[in-house]
């Protein structure tokens, strides 16, 4: 069963400005300091990937550096960001993640496109399991990302439109 999400912000910045903020982000999905405490993300890690990637991630000093640095050296193809693998990067255009875990298998990450006032940023998310207990899953979270979508595209929103002096005039 094919489920796809995707959500949209417009930034007042170049689509090559946004891929390179996102490219130099340390959280990739950038919600809430709160959510980056150790219980909280613990917790997140394991809805997404299970209890087993959730103790690594929560027992590993340097993925807390590199959260805590305001910028971060880009990814290359095949890296890990907590349960993610990195699998495509076609600047300025696309940045994408897969997770295959035992609560999903799909992709998810950004595709970046010109808009009328600046670019469109996408957030998007995208399964084609047959697997019966993913698809219970996945509709059972799946309002918690609807949320958790606004407020990453928002943030990156605000850091693109700091970072290059754009102000939101709508």
């Amino acid at each position: 069963m094919k489920i796809t999400h995707d959500r949209t912000i417009e930034i007042r910045a170049t689509p090559e400005q946004v891929y390179e903020y996102i490219e130099t982000m340390p959280d990739k999905f950038p919600t809430f300091r709160l959510f980056d405490t150790k219980p909280l993300l613990f917790l997140r890690i394991a809805m997404v990937d299970g209890m087993k990637s959730a103790l690594k991630v929560i027992r590993d000093d340097s993925y807390w550096q590199d959260r805590m640095n305001k910028e971060a050296e880009p990814l290359k193809i095949g890296s890990t960001f907590g349960p993610f693998t990195f699998i495509e990067a076609k600047k300025p255009e696309k940045y994408y993640f897969s997770l295959n875990s035992f609560f999903f298998e799909g992709v998810t990450g950004y595709k970046i496109v010109p808009g009328a006032k600046g670019t469109i940023l996408h957030f998007d998310l995208c399964t084609d399991t047959t697997k019966a207990f993913q698809i219970a899953w996945i509709h059972a979270i799946m309002p918690v990302h609807y949320i958790l979508a606004r407020i990453v595209l928002g943030n990156i929103k605000t850091g693109v439109e700091s970072k290059t002096g754009a102000k939101d005039k709508s």
